[in-house]
Order: C-alpha cells, then sequence, then structure tokens
C-alpha cells in the first residue's frame, strides 16, 4: 500500500504503479487487482463497518483508477476461494 486515508466512514487504499498506463478501454491487469484485492481484504477486518476505495495510480502520466468493488470481489475470489 503506498498511500492509506482512513476516515470515520472510508477507507481509501492508492496504490502507485510505474508501469505503461492502460487505454481507457482496456482492462487493469490482473495481478493489479488481485494485490488490491488483498489490500482490501485485509483492511476490511482492521476498520469494520467502513466503504473501501481502491485506487491505481500510475505515476508517468498522472493517471487514477478506482477499482469497483465487483472486479475485486472477481479478483479476491481467485485468490482466496481456490480448492
Amino acid at each position: 500500500i503506498d498511500r492509506l486515508a482512513v476516515s470515520k466512514d472510508c477507507v481509501t487504499v492508492a496504490d502507485f504503479k510505474t508501469s505503461r498506463t492502460p487505454g481507457e478501454t482496456e482492462p487493469v491487469p490482473g495481478n493489479y487487482l488481485r494485490q488490491l484485492a488483498v489490500y482490501r481484504r485485509v483492511l476490511a477486518r482492521v476498520y469494520p463497518n467502513r466503504a473501501m476505495r481502491c485506487l491505481l495510480i500510475w505515476t508517468e502520466s498522472a493517471t487514477i483508477r478506482e477499482i469497483p468493488a465487483e472486479a475485486l470481489d472477481a479478483a479476491s475470489s481467485a485468490v482466496f476461494d481456490q480448492t
């Protein structure tokens, strides 16, 4: 986690990336989604009952992309629900 902001109602996670910024229609690489999903899952235990926002920030282009909860839920399943 590169930056973490915690308020009474919300936890915001920001992770910086130096790789090429994906285009607006390109998907975020799966390894980035899985990384944020792990952070989110751990922080949800530390800060229960708070909204979670997860952001990827590409430093070269100053591009910020908020990752939707649905995408992080799917990535979390891929990491934690393996049988």
